[in-house]
């Protein structure tokens, strides 16, 4: 069975806390711990003068 955990980071340091954690999980030898370490992201369409683009930066999705 397997356990998930949250962590609450500031907005726009999402990915440093992701890089940050698999540096540390790696270092800590806890690779069969810890399998998989997500920000759930979604794509953005803004409209601009009537016309779709898509924003090739995604954004953290709020699970709540």
């Amino acid at each position: 069975m397997y356990s998930w955990y949250v962590v609450n980071t500031y907005s726009g340091h999402e990915n440093k806390v992701k890089a940050n954690l698999e540096h540390r999980r790696q270092s800590m030898s806890q690779e069969e711990r810890i399998h998989q370490i997500v920000v759930p992201t979604e794509q953005v369409v803004e409209t601009k003068d009537g016309e779709l683009s898509l924003i090739h930066i995604s954004e953290p999705t709020r699970p709540y």
